[in-house]
């Protein structure tokens, strides 16, 4: 995509990044494809270790990979499938689809192996989910004076860790010192002190 790589070059190390526009222009569609889909085929082509944190706010899990097989069925055959008819709600799933949408079963469960999905939604609870995946790829390192983190050594300094949160507006607010946060609070706190200052500065995601 020339035009997207004038302005950005790629998923980099230690960036964090905003997907924004108005409602209903294909925030989450753009996501999946360039954070997840993507991501997933440039990392096989080129046996670059991977590892997504996905954290789907505005959706259940099951419907995360629908929309994702739906996305490989329009990409290799020019058809659309919407979540809805794909669950009976609206008509259009017919028996030549449910086939086509089969041929993708293996992609996907190869794809689980790489991407985690989450309905996590508090700040605290997002980053825990984290630091779980991230601790099974790497040691963690602490200064010998107070013992806090100081750095984080991959076992494959190749990895690349992507943890994508669809979207931020939905992040729960949760108590702190004993007083509940407010919604714009609860963004903050998990942008400022988990997404930059542990998953960006000290374990180096984008």
């Amino acid at each position: 995509m020339p035009k997207l790589y004038k302005v950005f070059p790629g998923w980099i190390k230690e960036e964090y990044c905003c997907i924004t526009s108005y409602s209903g222009a294909g925030k989450t569609n753009f996501a999946k494809f360039l954070g997840v889909i993507h991501s997933y085929r440039y990392c096989k082509k080129h046996n670059i270790p991977l590892k997504i944190l996905y954290f789907a706010l505005e959706e259940s899990v099951e419907k995360f990979w629908i929309t994702i097989q739906s996305e490989m069925l329009n990409y290799k055959y020019n058809k659309s499938v919407t979540y809805y008819q794909y669950i009976g709600a609206h008509e259009g799933l017919t028996d030549d689809i449910k086939k086509k949408f089969a041929e993708f079963d293996d992609i996907i469960n190869d794809m689980k192996k790489y991407i985690h999905v989450y309905n996590v939604s508090n700040p605290t609870g997002m980053y825990k989910a984290c630091k779980e995946e991230l601790l099974k790829l790497g040691t963690l390192v602490k200064n010998e004076e107070d013992f806090k983190p100081s750095s984080f050594i991959y076992n494959n300094p190749d990895t690349i860790v992507l943890v994508i949160v669809d979207h931020v507006s939905l992040i729960t607010p949760e108590k702190h010192d004993g007083v509940m946060q407010t919604q714009h609070q609860a963004m903050a706190y998990w942008r400022k002190n988990y997404a930059m200052k542990e998953l960006r500065d000290l374990y180096k995601c984008v």
